[in-house]
């Protein structure tokens, strides 16, 4: 299915309480906070190495001038010791926000893992007996564990939503700064995870289906195994078991190391290719200049640039590929939250008084609508002080 991991996140979120959705939106707001901090951090690097240098040779800058006039500024250390200030606070504010941001998305992403985890228990033990016949404890088991990676893939999400509003940030101020350089610099980093998204998306689809299955299958043995433990003990049918476990767990951990590499490799050619591009920068910039007084503003914002944003790139692939390599956890812990609940059952039960006998009369009962009876016609009574089994 096309955007399969888009309607995976469109689902989950749409099952989520509406106080949490506005938590989110407010997270949003907060991103877009960080990244204006970004901008001007960034953006003021070029005045304060410019007025470190040389700050009559800023003055001749427009902007710079427009910016010494308005604060009144006329000597050339008041100048220098003006940017630094308002440089250092730039750049304390950047960081202050950037952590805000974090503690704010965990304790949003685990306050929403404790709700859908709770939740999808609570629909689980609400459905009825004929329910619970008819499907594998395993595969309830299974979903309900997958909460937990579901929680670290939202989490991942939120972080690569942060990065990219981040990385957008970063890529506006050196857009200003230079912007032939930047234009060429969009292309070739996002070229290359572009690409490798397109190479890895298939590995990624088949491993999210196997990490899946082979959860399930691996709970399924176990439950198996432990539940009929007598018997295997005396069969001597431990391997037999050992090796059906160690089949299906070579297969979910291969799938898991698969997405971890997947994961991290790009970074290193990534980096590698980012710091090719700024010394490139660099060597255009000194041999078409007489100095390298007007160039090395500049040349710091670049190297600050690229410092805050390939880290960020990295953050917003890694949020893809755990979406992608692990998507059918999504999926799965959907199918049990969307588990309808009969109104009946979240009645509560009044309590019978039982002074003296239980009478059972005519009682039929079939495991399913479909199914044949298993009881028909009982009658008996149970008197009170009496032990009564059934097989």
């Amino acid at each position: 299915m096309k955007y399969k991991s888009t309607l995976a996140i469109k689902m989950l979120l749409s099952q989520l309480p509406s106080r949490r959705r506005r938590q989110l939106a407010l997270l949003a707001l907060l991103m877009l906070g960080g990244g204006f901090a970004e901008v001007v951090s960034l953006g003021l690097i070029v005045p304060f190495l410019a007025f470190l240098i040389d700050p009559m040779q800023a003055l001749q800058v427009p902007f710079v001038a427009k910016m010494a006039s308005i604060f009144e500024l006329s000597d050339p250390n008041d100048l220098r010791l003006k940017f630094t200030i308002l440089f250092a606070t730039a750049v304390i504010a950047s960081g202050t926000l950037r952590l805000v941001l974090i503690w704010t998305t965990t304790r949003i992403v685990f306050g929403i893992g404790y709700e859908i985890g709770t939740e999808a228990y609570r629909r689980v033990i609400y459905q009825p007996y004929a329910v619970h016949l008819s499907r594998n404890s395993s595969e309830i088991m299974g979903a309900i564990n997958k909460v937990e990676p579901v929680v670290f893939i939202l989490n991942g999400l939120l972080t690569a939503a942060s990065s990219l509003l981040m990385s957008i940030s970063i890529l506006v101020a050196l857009i200003i700064i230079s912007p032939a350089f930047t234009a060429f610099t969009i292309i070739a980093l996002g070229g290359v995870y572009a690409a490798l998204m397109r190479i890895m998306k298939k590995r990624l689809e088949m491993n999210a289906e196997i990490v899946s299955q082979a959860m399930n299958e691996r709970i399924k043995v176990t439950q198996e195994a432990l539940g009929s433990i007598r018997d295997i003990l005396l069969d001597h049918g431990q391997q037999y078991f050992s090796n059906r476990f160690n089949k299906m767990d070579w297969k979910f951990r291969r799938a898991q190391a698969s997405n971890l590499i997947i994961g991290p490799s790009p970074r290193f050619v990534v980096e590698a290719l980012g710091m090719l591009l700024i010394a490139s920068f660099a060597y255009i910039s000194v041999t078409q200049t007489d100095g390298l007084t007007t160039i090395i503003p500049a040349l710091g914002a670049m190297a600050l640039g690229a410092q805050r944003l390939l880290p960020n790139l990295q953050l917003i692939y890694i949020g893809v590929v755990n979406l992608k390599g692990q998507e059918q956890y999504v999926f799965d812990v959907i199918k049990l939250l969307g588990q309808p609940i009969s109104e009946d059952r979240l009645s509560d039960l009044n309590p019978l008084k039982f002074e003296n006998k239980i009478h059972f009369e005519s009682v039929d009962f079939r495991f399913q609508a479909d199914s044949p009876l298993v009881v028909k016609e009982l009658n008996f009574s149970i008197a009170q002080g009496q032990k009564i089994g059934f097989l």
